[in-house]
Parts: structure tokens; C-alpha cells; sequence
């Protein structure tokens, strides 16, 4: 599909994109910071959560790390209109769905800190599933190149 004959997308697509890739940039951030936390950090936290950093397996720090770099790179495909934003997307929820698998059932996360830890994981998985569904439904829509 040439330039000329593309659709002219509603605002809303652009909102969506920039949201996602804010929202995908915190994760990165996140993962920045969790990775180069020093010690004196992780010594003021409780002695518990303490335990539950320094047993994160490398599969898992690799896991967020590929969720959140698939994230940004298929937050700005999407705002690019390319097609391989619904790639990025899943490989990025496969990432999420990792990790997140070993947060809440692998470690005792839910015993120490308590159930409400049970929030972050869901909305980050809940934003995931959303944004691979948004870049399927405006692939359906022809909003994106091949």
C-alpha cells in the first residue's frame, strides 16, 4: 500500500500509540532500575523482599527484559503503521506471561507482601492482552503496512 492510498487514521490510533509507548518506557525503566539497584537499595528493603531480588532467576530477568524492550519496539511499529507492531505485541505478553508466572507462583511474593501484589502483575498482563488485540484490530483495518 502506497503512501498516497493509505487511510487517514482517527487521533485516537495516535493516542493509543503514545500511550502504549509511554506505558512501555516505564516498563523499561522499571527493568533499568531493578537491574542496576545497588546495595545499599536492596539492603533497605524489608529482609524478606530482599530474598525475593536476590533469587530472580536469569530466565526471568531475561523474560521482562525481552517483554519490555518487544514493548517499546512495537509501540513505535504501531505509530509507524507497520504491521510487525502484532509480533512485537506477542512476543512482548509471552515476556510478561513469564515472568509474571514466576512472580506470583514461584515465590513467596504473595506471602510476604500480601495478595496485593496480585495487582501489578494483572494490569500489566490486562494491558498486554490490550494492546495485542488493538494491533490486531487495526491490522484488520488496514491501518498497517506489510
Amino acid at each position: 500500500m502506497s503512501d498516497q492510498t493509505r487511510p487517514v487514521l482517527p487521533r485516537s490510533f495516535y493516542v493509543v500509540g503514545a500511550v502504549a509507548l509511554v506505558w512501555n518506557l516505564i516498563g523499561m525503566a522499571t527493568y533499568v532500575n531493578q537491574v542496576t539497584m545497588d546495595a545499599a537499595t536492596l539492603a533497605a528493603m524489608p529482609i524478606e523482599q530482599q530474598g525475593l531480588y536476590d533469587n530472580i532467576p536469569v530466565w526471568v530477568t531475561s523474560a521482562y527484559a525481552i517483554a519490555v524492550t518487544a514493548g517499546v519496539l512495537s509501540s513505535a511499529l504501531l505509530l509507524m503503521r507497520s504491521a510487525w507492531a502484532v509480533v512485537g505485541f506477542t512476543i512482548s505478553l509471552l515476556g510478561v506471561c513469564l515472568q509474571m508466572l514466576h512472580s506470583l507462583l514461584m515465590t513467596e511474593a504473595i506471602a510476604i507482601i500480601g495478595p496485593s501484589v496480585v495487582i501489578g502483575p494483572i494490569l500489566i498482563i490486562a494491558a498486554g492482552v490490550a494492546l495485542l488485540y488493538y494491533s490486531l484490530k487495526v491490522r484488520q483495518r488496514g491501518w498497517l503496512s506489510r
